[in-house]
């Protein structure tokens, strides 16, 4: 393979080898790409830490919303094992079918409405 400056990268040092594979095996797993070249390790070596951060910052959106996707899946199976729980009560106690959709939709419309804050949740 040819460099831009005419001579082959076997002739280059090991150091710009290294940093343009690195490179380029960076340029592979993020959004950045390869045709801008920088022409010496200097260059090279920003642009590697360029990208690296870019990796970084894209990895930790990623990763904040995954966090918060679980804790709202968390939340809602919570939930859903409160209503669960109350309904099985109401068919241990027998309680009548029109009853016990009224109680349901209470409870959670209960559960639903935001509650304030109060001076013993803040800490």
């Amino acid at each position: 393979t040819t460099h831009p400056r005419g001579s082959t990268y076997g002739d280059l040092g090991m150091i710009f080898q290294y940093t343009t594979a690195y490179h380029w095996a960076l340029t592979q797993m993020t959004p950045g790409s390869m045709p801008v070249q920088p022409l010496n390790s200097t260059e090279r070596i920003f642009n590697i830490l360029c990208l690296f951060l870019g990796l970084l910052f894209f990895s930790s959106i990623i990763s904040s919303m995954t966090a918060t996707l679980g804790q709202l899946k968390s939340l809602r199976q919570g939930r859903d094992r409160t209503i669960s729980e109350l309904e099985k009560f109401l068919r241990e106690k027998g309680v009548g079918r029109e009853m016990s959709v009224t109680v349901r939709k209470q409870v959670q419309m209960r559960m639903s409405e935001r509650k304030p804050l109060e001076m013993v949740d803040v800490p």
